[in-house]
C-alpha cells in the first residue's frame, strides 16, 4: 500500500481550505455556519469521488512498487528524510517564530473570532 492517495487528498483538503477561505470572506460568512456548509459539501465531494481519489495504485510487480526503488537514488531520500524530520520537529515542539505567534496566529484568530478580515494598515516611511 503506498501513500499516494492519503498524500492527494491531503492536497485536496489544503487547496479546499484555502479557497474555503477566501469564499467565505469575500461571501461574508467567515463563521462556523459557513465552514461547517462548506465542509459538509466538501464531505459530499470526497464521498462521490472516493473511488478517483484512492484507486491510484503504484505497484509494478509481485516484490513491491515504485516507491521503494525511488527512495533508492540520493536525492529523493534526502528529501524523504528532511520530510520527515520537519514533520517530526512539528509535531515535538511548539511554535516559537516571533512572526509566527506575534503576528500570523493572532490575527488569524482575532478575524476568526470577529467573523471577517481587513486590511492592516502600518504606517510607511517614505
Amino acid at each position: 500500500m503506498t501513500f499516494l492517495p492519503f498524500v492527494r487528498l491531503w492536497l485536496w483538503i489544503s487547496a479546499f481550505a484555502t479557497a474555503a477561505g477566501w469564499i467565505l470572506s469575500a461571501a461574508g460568512q467567515l463563521n462556523r455556519a459557513g465552514y461547517a456548509l462548506l465542509f459538509i459539501v466538501f464531505g459530499g465531494f470526497v464521498l462521490f469521488f472516493r473511488k478517483e481519489l484512492v484507486s491510484h495504485r503504484l505497484a509494478t510487480g509481485p516484490g513491491g512498487g515504485r516507491g521503494s526503488a525511488r527512495f533508492r537514488r540520493p536525492l529523493p531520500l534526502c528529501f524523504a528524510v528532511l520530510a520527515a524530520l520537519v514533520l517530526l520537529g512539528g509535531l515535538l515542539y511548539a511554535p516559537t517564530s516571533f512572526t509566527a505567534l506575534n503576528y500570523r496566529m493572532t490575527r488569524v484568530l482575532q478575524w476568526l473570532a470577529n467573523e471577517r478580515w481587513w486590511w492592516v494598515h502600518t504606517r510607511t516611511s517614505g
